[in-house]
């Protein structure tokens, strides 16, 4: 709207400034009759090209600067909504790769564990153990692309429930009772439920980042 009123004030000032040699000149020699001599025709056209050519060539200037001003400014806002999307989708694919790699880490602690005590059993502790490290250094490594992995606890309280697991694990390898089975079982559960929720949390901010 502001940019609409600007270029019809100048307009206005354009015909108005464009109007005065007319006007002096009519003031000067006092008549509105048209001349049938040619060479008054003539020097009509001199005086009048003699004063508003500058003006007009100035004029030029000033529109013909406006409009490259104009121009650069929509290429340049082009640009950057091009660099953005593409900083969007470069964004999006390394946190759909982090977020594979996240879930692939917790699959594989889910994978090593059998509630009928079987060998698989035996190694979930310790891939429950590496986890946890894993999942430490990621947090570390990722939160400049997930700033949830540092701000919501659920992702601290998978470190835990990972901890849990391997002492869980430890005490059924050593005492063989149903108790500490079921607690083991518990804590996997657990784990169950937290990769729910970690799956539906970083997907959401996946796709709230690329809708920003």
């Amino acid at each position: 709207m502001r940019k609409k009123i600007i270029i019809i004030s100048a307009i206005i000032l354009l015909i108005i400034l464009s109007l005065i040699p007319f006007l002096f000149y009519v003031y000067k020699f006092g008549t509105l009759v048209l001349s049938s001599d040619k060479e008054v025709w003539g020097q009509f056209g001199d005086y009048i090209g003699g004063t508003l050519n500058p003006f007009l060539t100035f004029a030029n200037i000033i529109i013909i600067g406006y409009l490259t001003y104009e121009i650069s400014k929509r290429e340049q806002g082009s640009q950057e909504r091009s660099l953005n999307f593409q900083k969007k989708l470069v964004l999006s694919q390394l946190r759909n790769d982090a977020y594979h790699n996240y879930i692939r880490i917790i699959d594989n602690v889910m994978n090593n564990y059998d509630e009928k005590g079987t060998a698989l059993q035996n190694s979930v502790g310790e891939k429950a153990q590496v986890a946890a490290e894993k999942i430490k250094i990621f947090n570390d490594n990722y939160s400049h692309l997930f700033p949830i992995l540092k701000s919501d606890n659920l992702f601290s309280d998978l470190i835990k429930v990972f901890e849990d697991i391997n002492k869980n694990n430890s005490e059924v390898l050593q005492t063989h009772s149903k108790q500490d089975g079921e607690k083991l079982a518990i804590s996997i559960h657990k784990l169950l439920e937290i990769r729910i929720k970690i799956k539906e949390r970083l997907q959401n901010f996946i796709m709230d980042e690329i809708n920003s």
